[in-house]
């Protein structure tokens, strides 16, 4: 112990074990944000609170601009209300992040499929 607390005075302790814990719970928790405050968003969609669901859609996607998931659900909640247009755009950038993010064709298949349904 007296080794740990010499390495700490003397500024030598490796900082790099440190930094990955801390690393980790962040992304831990960052994590968990994402997709809690989607759920929230969802469930005042249930509620048909749809004033806070798009407040919310847009947190998210300002503080995760690089994810599709919360582009997707914004614009399938403004079509739902009928903002078509404002949807349809939300929803091709959701497809544009999908597959920037190479994600798995069904999921572009189903982004697709949803904007294809705007009439």
């Amino acid at each position: 112990m007296s080794d740990l607390v010499e390495k700490v005075r003397n500024d030598d302790l490796d900082n790099s074990i440190l930094d990955e814990f801390f690393s980790g719970i962040a992304e831990d928790f960052v994590e968990f944000n994402f997709y809690d405050m989607l759920d929230n968003a969802k469930q005042m969609e249930k509620e048909k609170s749809y004033d806070i669901a798009e407040k919310i859609y847009l947190d998210v996607i300002e503080m995760f601009p690089e994810d599709f998931e919360p582009d997707f659900s914004l614009g399938c909640l403004y079509v739902k209300t009928g903002e078509k247009n404002e949807g349809r755009n939300h929803l091709e950038i959701a497809l544009q992040k999908a597959r920037d993010m190479e994600e798995e064709e069904d999921i572009i298949e189903m982004i697709s499929s949803e904007i294809k349904k705007i009439k």
